[in-house]
């Protein structure tokens, strides 16, 4: 008995025991194992975007996204609540296991650490899970080629000119498209598409951009409104995109004139674009290139959002121009949209903001939010490349080539000055004698005075044509013209002016003195002034402002003698307006030589 009880195998029996012991700890320890290679695997990734966008943004990832969206649109409801419902709970389960092991081992021993060490451990292994299955279900798309790379674009901060044009012609789009919609009561707008088509529409505008970029197609998948609409609202997130199910959620209680754009904004994070800027860019094209007004507008809103941020701090003075050409039901739909926003702000939003702005950076988008607003360099940069002038090949054979063509320039309105002694003073004259020591070939025509007859008919700019002239330069302004005009009167001659000068390929500079012939008339000649500065800007006119600053007022008043400085008021003159005429002779010789405008022969008419 003895011996048998000293045979019996106590000694074997913890052995069987260690093996799922062992295996218990293993598998937590390689679960957590999972975050940091991940993590080192998106830094390799994210030195080789070339590899990533060929292997993985144009390959891998279509095929990824489409199964996931197959699946997803098979359930009724959003798919990523459901799972985010059952990862919490799954989670509260585990930690409500760990509080119940800790409350069974008493004291403070071994046993407890190890308690609190397997949980963390599988909260690393968990954590492991989840981020290595958002990198291959979508988040390597952080680290692709730019948009601009796979285009072959430059793309750099658009300049103010750039800005005013654009901000004028989004403006004009504004107004135009406000009066295809409808209105409430309150006179915003309304939209009568449901979510569910205005989602058939955006994918359909994607349809419409395919060939724009190899990973350009529809859009898989269909548009969700999420039950976490009010948490959404109060972190003032109108869209998100699951990159685990590939269905893009969009806040069902923002106004309904951002729904458009926002939905196209989700729908490019469906087709691998994870940058927030070129994910505002293409919701831009999409919206742009529908066939629907709704979303159009929508597009149009968003970016007339960007460019009144930029230019309150390029040119606020322009800005206030341009934004009193909006029609007033566009400023009541911008107004009731900026009230909403206000209106939703809680402390809460603040705590979103900044978790959203850590995790783009974290993702390489290192300016966080601000990468939104850095959409309007490309959208700049697309309507720039939209312009009838423009040309993205390099131009200087073709310039070289137009470089011996002579080009005709008349003058129209006050530009002979009184020099005292019976002498005038041509500022036609001397503008030639600059350009030929500038080396620009040029033939200079006088075409007289511009009054008020001559501007209503067109005569003097009627003239300018028939002698084939390629650029008009108008001195028009309240001081030349005379004071107490009816500004509309002027307005509308002045409007089918340009409208001709356009229509005809001939480029305006316009010369405006800002100076009132008499004091009591300041007020109508700033107001005509004004009036210059917007058509001018509509119609793609370049105005000199104030091109006789620091000249004497009444130039004729002065001594009659050649020595004042009449003479040197011409050559001042001359001078201030030479580097913008330059600037649209340049613009001429480019359209010369892209073949837009066909230079006249040198004989004469």
């Amino acid at each position: 008995m003895t011996s048998m009880e000293i045979e019996d195998p106590t000694a074997a029996q913890p052995q069987p025991e260690q093996s799922p012991r062992r295996l218990r700890w293993c598998s937590p320890v390689l679960g957590a194992l999972l975050l940091p290679l991940a993590l080192a695997g998106q830094y390799v990734a994210a030195a080789h975007p070339d590899w990533i966008e060929e292997h993985y943004s144009q390959s891998l990832f279509p095929r990824i996204a489409s199964t996931l969206a197959r699946v997803s649109t098979r359930v009724p409801v959003s798919l990523a609540e459901l799972l985010i419902v059952v990862l919490v709970v799954a989670i509260a389960v585990a930690v409500w296991r760990a509080l119940k092991l800790l409350a069974l081992r008493k004291g403070t021993g071994p046993r407890r650490v190890a308690v609190l060490f397997n949980s963390g451990l599988r909260l690393l292994a968990l954590a492991g899970v989840l981020y290595t299955a958002y990198l291959a279900s979508w988040g390597l798309n952080h680290h692709r080629e730019p948009f601009a790379t796979v285009a072959g674009w430059e793309v750099e901060p658009p300049e103010t000119w750039l800005l005013v044009e654009f901000a004028c012609q989004v403006a004009e789009d504004l107004n135009t498209l406000r009066a295809e919609l409808e209105e409430d009561e309150e006179g915003v707008v309304v939209i009568e598409e449901s979510p569910r088509a205005l989602g058939r529409l955006a994918r359909k505008a994607y349809a419409n951009l395919e060939g724009l970029h190899p990973s350009m197609r529809k859009a898989p998948g269909v548009p969700r409104r999420p039950f976490a609409s009010p948490l959404l609202t109060a972190s003032w997130i109108t869209g998100i995109y699951s990159p685990f199910t590939a269905e893009a959620h969009i806040n069902d209680e923002i106004p309904a004139m951002q729904l458009g754009f926002v939905t196209c904004h989700e729908l490019a994070h469906s087709l691998g674009f994870a940058r927030e800027d070129e994910a505002n860019f293409l919701a831009y094209l999409a919206c742009k290139n529908s066939n629907d007004p709704v979303l159009r507008y929508s597009g149009a809103l968003a970016v007339w959002g960007y460019l009144v941020r930029a230019l309150s701090i390029a040119n606020p003075t322009r800005l206030i121009g341009i934004v009193e050409r909006l029609d007033p039901a566009v400023v009541r739909d911008l107004k009731s949209m900026q009230e909403f926003w206000v209106r939703e702000r809680t402390e809460f939003t603040a705590f979103a903001t900044g978790l959203n702005h850590n995790y783009l950076k974290s993702q390489g988008q290192t300016k966080g939010v601000a990468t939104y607003g850095l959409a309007l360099d490309l959208i700049a940069e697309d309507w720039r490349r939209s312009q009838p002038d423009y040309q993205a090949e390099p131009l200087a054979s073709a310039l070289e080539e137009v470089s011996g063509r002579t080009v005709k320039i008349a003058f129209i309105g006050g530009c002979m000055i009184y020099g005292g002694g019976g002498a005038f003073l041509s500022l036609p004259d001397r503008v030639g004698e600059l350009l030929i020591e500038r080396g620009v070939d040029s033939r200079i025509y006088n075409l007289g005075s511009c009054n008020q007859s001559a501007l209503q008919s067109t005569s003097a700019l009627d003239a300018a044509i028939d002698l084939g002239a390629d650029i008009v330069v108008l001195r028009f302004g309240a001081a030349e013209l005379g004071a107490g005009m009816r500004i509309e009167t002027m307005k509308t001659a002045f409007q089918r002016l340009l409208f001709t000068a356009r229509r005809a390929g001939i480029r305006v500079l316009i010369l405006t003195s800002e100076r009132p012939g008499q004091a009591r008339h300041v007020q109508s000649a700033a107001a005509m002034d004004q009036m210059i500065q917007r058509q001018a800007e509509i119609r793609g006119a370049r105005v000199v402002t104030n091109y006789t600053k620091g000249l004497p007022d009444r130039l004729g008043a002065l001594r009659s003698d050649m020595e004042h400085p009449n003479y040197a008021a011409v050559l001042t003159m001359g001078k201030r307006m030479l580097p913008d005429l330059l600037s649209v002779i340049a613009t001429v010789r480019k359209a010369w030589a892209l073949g837009l405008v066909e230079a006249e022969p040198e004989s004469e008419k």
